[in-house]
């Protein structure tokens, strides 16, 4: 699956990583999109 993966502030990227496999009582979520609140960004940058 495709994953973004944060290697360091600022380098957010785009890797090939192995399917979760779920345990007895957990579950795996597929996320269609998410955002990012703009309180978050300024607090980043």
């Amino acid at each position: 699956m495709i994953a973004a993966v944060l290697k360091d502030v600022n380098q957010l990227v785009l890797e090939d990583v192995p399917t979760p496999e779920p345990g007895p009582t957990q579950v795996v979520v597929d996320v269609k999109a998410c955002g990012i609140c703009a309180t978050d960004h300024k607090a980043v940058r």
